[in-house]
């Protein structure tokens, strides 16, 4: 199936495509076409646009991805694995494995050049593991003392039931999950000196706070909303919603204008 577009639509979608960031964003549903389309999310970058559905269990979301690029009359080819990755973390779901079906000959449907990743609700038992995660999910391939499916002496492996991970604790910001479950190792950096505050102490009133984000020194405004699809922080000056990727790490009230 086609895609139809004139020569001066063409045009407009590559001006469009100029103006857009290099990196994702977030559209707002009020700038969608169709704000009422069954879409949960929308985000648009230069060169990518991913649509987020619910999905059937075992899964819990689809994001569909394509480019923003015509070649012809179907959406630009080639997007890569990494792509694919980068996206999916961007999105939010950086801490969850996803799936991309390639279905019996009988089930294929392809009618345009777009992926789909399946956000699985839980970890994908036959996915490859560095070895500090799968000791902690128990479905790791690469498991310590495991080689070539036997164990040191030679003998067929025992199963081994290992607790699986907990759900995060509401007073208990990303990064110290990440740290507790042994995902992520305790930064080296010391935390930045008063009056900067850990995150679990910021008010989630609407009330906008100076934040710095993950990998940035430079402090943002930001506001708690309850707007998205899932609370979260928001930038105050445009309305971005930040993922668990961009933090924020710590937080101060802004100070007053003694000048105005």
């Amino acid at each position: 199936m086609g895609i139809l577009a004139t020569r001066a639509q063409r045009r407009k979608l590559k001006l469009d495509n100029a103006k857009q960031p290099a990196a994702l964003r977030e559209v707002p549903r009020e700038q969608w076409p169709n704000p009422y389309a069954p879409q949960l999310r929308v985000w648009r970058s230069k060169d990518f646009l991913v649509q987020e559905f619910y999905a059937a269990a075992p899964a819990k979301i689809r994001l569909s991805v394509c480019r923003t690029t015509l070649l012809g009359d179907r959406w630009q080819d080639g997007i890569t694995w990494d792509d694919l990755q980068r996206l999916k973390r961007k999105c939010g779901y950086g801490n969850a494995d996803a799936i991309e079906i390639f279905p019996a000959d009988t089930d294929v449907v392809n009618v345009a050049n777009m992926r789909h990743l399946w956000i699985m609700a839980d970890p994908v038992t036959c996915a490859w593991r560095k070895p500090s995660n799968a000791d902690l999910t128990g479905h790791g391939q690469a498991r310590k003392g495991i080689e070539m499916n036997k164990e040191p002496n030679g003998r067929a492996p025992v199963e081994r039931r290992v607790k699986p991970p907990r759900c995060r604790r509401p007073d208990e910001t990303a990064e110290e999950y990440r740290i507790a479950m042994g995902w992520d190792k305790p930064s080296s950096t010391t935390p930045p000196p008063a009056p900067w505050q850990p995150m679990r102490s910021a008010p989630k009133d609407g009330t906008a706070i100076l934040a710095l984000l993950q990998d940035s020194d430079i402090a943002h405004a930001i506001r708690w909303s309850g707007n998205c699809h899932d609370e979260c922080w928001v930038i105050v000056w445009d309305g971005h919603q930040l993922t668990e990727s961009d933090g924020p790490r710590y937080w101060m009230t802004i100070p007053d204008d003694h000048d105005a």
